[in-house]
């Protein structure tokens, strides 16, 4: 069963009116501007970029890219230790439930370490564009 159209006027019958239109634009356009007591204010017109959004931009950049990847491999690190204290027998005698002491200090050493070369990684790096051959 075909869906059918109701008889009766439809916008795109007869002759459109696009002045309506326009009207209908320009007069909503007038009812949302704001408060004509202050005047509209433009913004300065440059063609150099500003230093410092530029510089935030690659600080935000640098962040993103060395903390992502070493929170990624801590994590594998973390689970690699957490492997090897269930399988190598010497460290599963030492935590055998990886709730003592040995298997902490081992989990917060790793942990110390990230930090500090994640530290260090964020500081050294250096955001250039990649070169094409």
């Amino acid at each position: 069963m075909m869906p059918t159209l109701w008889e009766g006027k439809r916008w795109s019958n007869g002759k459109p009116n696009p002045v309506t239109l326009v009207a209908t634009v320009v007069a909503r356009k007038r009812a949302v501007q704001p408060l004509s007591r202050f005047p509209a204010s433009s913004p300065k017109i440059t063609t150099n970029p500003e230093p410092i959004p530029t510089r935030l931009i690659n600080t935000c950049t640098k962040v993103n890219v060395v903390v992502s990847t070493s929170v990624a491999l801590y994590l594998n690190v973390f689970v690699g230790v957490v492997q090897a204290f269930e399988k190598v027998p010497a460290l599963k005698e030492l935590a055998p439930t990886q709730k003592e002491p040995p298997f902490l200090v081992a989990q917060l050493v790793v942990l110390v370490i990230f930090v500090a070369l994640t530290i260090l990684a964020t500081k050294k790096f250096r955001n250039e564009p990649v070169k094409t051959a």
